[in-house]
């Protein structure tokens, strides 16, 4: 089940019986054993779970005036590296650097 992805036992069962798996002994007897001995396979309900509803969070919504004025600047330039040009742009304050070949 695990190298199949952890399809569910009704799945498993179709795989099994369609003859998908070649040279596989595993058998639907098998299935149905390894769910007695060991349960419900938890990885194969992991995705597959009712997630519960979630809660409403209440939030502040900021104004113009209370949010916070950053300066914002951009400093670009154009370096060649074996002749080729490339133009590189600092952005402030979030310090981003980017790097564009030219052609």
């Amino acid at each position: 089940m695990r190298k199949l992805g952890y399809p569910s036992e009704m799945d498993m069962f179709q795989v099994v019986k369609s003859g998908a798996l070649l040279y596989s002994p595993v058998t639907a007897q098998d299935i149905r054993n390894a769910r007695a001995i060991f349960g419900t396979d938890e990885a194969s309900l992991e995705g597959k779970k009712k997630s519960k509803p979630s809660f409403l969070v209440d939030s502040e919504v900021l104004t113009a005036h209370e949010m916070p004025r950053q300066k914002f600047s951009m400093l670009m330039d154009i370096s060649f590296v074996d002749g080729d040009p490339f133009l590189l742009t600092l952005t402030k304050p979030t310090e981003h650097l980017m790097v564009t070949p030219l052609s």
